[in-house]
């Protein structure tokens, strides 16, 4: 075992020697290389043939050694080509070292290992080596590598700067928190002289670099270091200057970035909902997808921006991928921003590119359930989407519960021209256990906050002073929905609930980003907007005759008393229609 582990270290170590033993090698092949030519007799025309193809025999065989020797101490380094081959990492980095490519047979001169692969080289072999091995040699391998990495990087053009950022990133040995760390602090100042492009790369690899680091985190939990947060606030900053010179695609990507972290505030987004809206022309519609998808992972919405994705859609609806078409209905649901022209020229063209193959069965569930969540209604495409599900083999468990809820809604807002096509009682009934064994309670889709959590308790708390009820909180109905308070007659179980109270947070509403809601502060708090899955719930319930009363979150921390808040639920009851007998 003691002889295994020292071979392990001799190959390690060995490996990690052969960036810089080709440096050497490739010198010393050259010197040979020059002696050779130089011994070549320079002889007038009366030498004999035979004696010049014999020298040139020979030096084109020193030739092909020297050229050999060097390759073999290059192996494993990535390699470049044209121009970019043969830059260096920066004037600052090299300092006088030039990087030459191999000499022409008929000409002598040194050979020097270009610097930026050479790096390169040691960055795949130190990660190498942690994968393999957690001696003390590659733990050590893998710092100096760092150090390394660390010190080049604020001496390297922007470009280049970016480039070793993402190889790093994609390099798992070398994946670590406090390189991050480093990285963010040594780039923080110099965020500036990034050109947009590169500032996106950057920007992109460190978030992701950042997530990966953090592991299965929810983003509302998730904790940046000072250095992390430093960096992203330069990079919030920077752009905020640039909004209307950053190409489109790069402004949606680092709006993407920052709000997977759960980085820009609410003025910073407006910033960049007003500069896409006064350029949206120059947006392809894929661009603008991803960008109105970054103001969704944030929980922000903008009114002026999501109308002009639909206008979007609607003018380009022939040339858009069908899939783009979908991400935007189901972006535009998600905040209740509703165009019947748009939903009149997707239910004319996309069941017909659907059959074609452009979208999947679930794809197409989405689509109609937007169409639902939207108060929308094309016949055509809701026939097409049922008989694109029954051709499918296999269909998502997502898909299915969205099937049960466009089943609902189409019963309940549509039963004339569905009942052609209603699903099956056996069908349904299928559906409905299905919805509510992967909806239903604890495993509903949603996770609340903390803060959440305690409203949610405090509000089904004190109903129970205000009704003469039996309280109970994120009850299953009959339908599968769950609720976020349900009141029941007391000893009678079975018995219907006579009112359900929602109570709107974090997970239920999206926030205005408007002119007007905003009031003149971002401090303040703002308008916001219920999402198209509980709006959606709320007016099939209404449509069923349930009596539905809303708290909002915040008005409830605002109320400093209990009795505030009792007279509340109070008002919220009569005004659903409780019989006085049933308040106390």
């Amino acid at each position: 075992a003691a002889a295994q582990q020292q071979q392990q270290q001799q190959l390690q170590q060995q490996h990690w020697a052969s960036g810089h033993a080709a440096t050497m090698q490739t010198q010393l092949d050259a010197t040979a290389l020059a002696a050779a030519q130089a011994s070549i007799p320079m002889e007038s025309g009366t030498s004999s043939s035979s004696s010049s193809k014999k020298d040139a025999s020979s030096v084109l065989g020193i030739l092909q050694q020297a050229q050999s020797n060097a390759a073999r101490g290059r192996a494993g380094v990535p390699r470049t080509s044209g121009a970019a081959g043969g830059s260096s990492l920066s004037s600052r980095a090299e300092g006088s070292s030039a990087v030459a490519a191999m000499p022409d047979a008929g000409h002598a001169g040194p050979i020097i290992i270009n610097p930026w692969e050479a790096l390169l080289g040691r960055i795949e072999a130190a990660a190498a080596a942690a994968l393999t091995s957690n001696s003390a040699f590659a733990t050590e391998q893998r710092r100096a590598v760092e150090r390394e990495v660390l010190e080049t990087l604020p001496k390297l053009e922007a470009r280049r700067a970016a480039e070793l950022v993402v190889r790093v990133h994609s390099t798992e040995g070398l994946r670590s928190e406090a390189l991050l760390d480093g990285i963010g602090r040594s780039l923080t100042l110099l965020v500036p002289r990034f050109g947009s492009p590169d500032l996106t790369r950057l920007t992109a690899a460190i978030a992701a670099w950042a997530l990966d680091v953090a592991g299965d985190v929810d983003e509302s939990k998730l904790r940046l270091s000072e250095p992390l947060r430093g960096f992203f606030n330069a990079v919030a900053a920077e752009v905020s200057l640039r909004l209307m010179d950053v190409a489109p695609g790069d402004l949606a990507r680092i709006a993407s970035s920052l709000a997977s972290l759960g980085l820009g505030d609410a003025r910073l987004f407006a910033s960049i909902a007003r500069a896409a809206v006064a350029r949206n022309d120059r947006f392809l519609p894929h661009e603008l997808v991803a960008l109105v998808a970054a103001f969704d992972q944030a929980r922000y919405y903008q009114t002026s921006l999501f109308e002009a994705l639909a206008k979007c859609l609607k003018t380009h609806i022939k040339d858009t991928a069908p899939k783009d078409v979908v991400s935007g209905m189901r972006l535009l649901a998600a905040c209740g921003i509703r165009d019947e022209e748009l939903g009149k020229a997707v239910g004319e063209n996309l069941p017909r590119r659907a059959g074609a193959g452009g979208l999947s069965a679930e794809d197409f569930c989405t689509l109609a359930w937007t169409f639902c969540a939207l108060d929308l209604h094309h016949d055509k495409l809701f026939r097409a989407v049922f008989r694109a599900l029954e051709d499918a083999s296999v269909v998502a468990t997502e898909a299915l519960c969205q099937l049960y809820e466009i089943h609902l809604a189409l019963k309940a807002f549509h039963q004339e021209s569905y009942g052609a096509y209603e699903l099956e009682d056996g069908t349904v009934q299928s559906l409905r256990e299905h919805y509510r064994k992967h909806k239903g309670g604890g495993t509903r889709a949603v996770r609340l906050e903390r803060s959440s959590e305690r409203v949610h308790a405090d509000v089904a708390e004190l109903l129970k002073d205000v009704l003469d009820a039996s309280i109970s909180t994120s009850p299953q109905m009959s339908l599968g929905f769950t609720v976020d308070v349900a009141a029941t007659k007391r000893r009678s179980s079975s018995s219907s609930p006579f009112i359900f109270v929602e109570i709107d947070g974090p997970h239920s509403l999206v926030r205005s980003l408007d002119p007007m809601d905003a009031a003149g502060s971002f401090g303040a708090a703002q308008a916001s907007r219920v999402k198209g899955a509980a709006a959606l719930k709320r007016r099939v319930l209404q449509r069923h005759g349930f009596r539905l009363g809303v708290v909002n979150e915040d008005e409830w921390r605002t109320m400093s008393t209990s009795r505030e808040k009792r007279e509340l639920l109070r008002d919220i009851c009569v005004k659903t229609g409780v019989s006085e007998d049933r308040l106390l």
